[in-house]
């Protein structure tokens, strides 16, 4: 593919290819219908700054397997600098641009120290589900200190259950001390993946075909991101797991990690 010109029409014309409507692509992408619409019509300046431009170009271009540098290129060539532009001349022209330039500062400030009280309050309930948690795997352990030696040797078959931690975000993964893991993912709908290891790396990335199957060996722990969950099915050495719990809209977030 050669250099983009007209972003919208690229966008559109790949979209249309792959016969999926703007609401068919908003599930995968988790992208509103409108922001989709904006990006299609060239409407950037109305979806915010270009940081916002850019990472919905790239959710974008991934799921309809364009190479989302082209596109963000091109962005950047046609229109970043354009933008930029248009923002020096309003200041220049515009005797209110200070003034508006202010309350914009103080908006961003409002929303900071929002966003710092909300973290604070969710690591308080979260620190308070941990305490609970520990008091209450304490009273487990108690009573399995009170069973036969028979039931405790049954118990330690159950080494490769999962645990369902209670963070919206977060899994943890038993009894896995090699830390290495073979997942295999089972797709009954189209569907985009994300899998990162501990530092970041980017283990798969891809788009995926109904009656499909993906098989990866890889080391704990991992984070996952699925686009339309509901179109795979995840196994972890053969078990499968229920990520439903971790899913808002159609997109699932979660982390399997070794419990230390």
């Amino acid at each position: 593919m050669g250099s983009i010109t007209n972003i919208g029409v690229t966008l559109k014309t790949a979209r249309e290819s792959f016969n999926k409507s703007l609401f068919d692509l908003s599930k995968l992408t988790n992208l509103s219908v409108k922001q989709l619409t904006l990006l299609e019509e060239n409407k950037f300046d109305e979806i915010g700054e270009g940081v916002f431009v850019i990472g919905f170009l790239r959710i974008y271009a991934k799921v309809l397997r364009i190479n989302p540098n082209l596109i963000i290129d091109a962005y950047k060539s046609n229109y970043d600098n354009v933008s930029l532009k248009q923002s020096s001349k309003y200041v220049d022209d515009s005797g209110n641009s200070k003034s508006k330039n202010v309350i914009f500062l103080k908006n961003i400030f409002i929303t900071i120290f929002v966003i710092v009280i909300v973290s604070i309050f969710i690591f308080l309930i979260e620190k308070n589900k941990l305490i609970s948690t520990k008091i209450n795997s304490k009273d487990e352990t108690q009573q399995i200190g009170d069973l036969p030696e028979e039931d405790i040797n049954t118990g330690t078959q159950m080494d490769q259950l999962i645990d369902l931690n209670d963070s919206p975000d977060y899994d943890a993964l038993e009894n896995y001390e090699s830390g290495k893991i073979n997942l295999r993912l089972v797709f009954t709908e189209e569907c985009w993946i994300e899998i990162k290891d501990i530092n970041g790396n980017i283990v798969n990335s891809s788009f995926n075909l109904p009656d499909t199957e993906l098989t990866i060996e890889s080391s704990l722990p991992l984070s996952f991101i699925f686009g339309n969950s509901e179109g795979v099915s995840l196994y972890l050495s053969g078990v499968i797991f229920d990520h439903k719990p971790f899913t808002k809209v159609s997109v699932a977030r979660f982390t399997i990690s070794n419990n230390e």
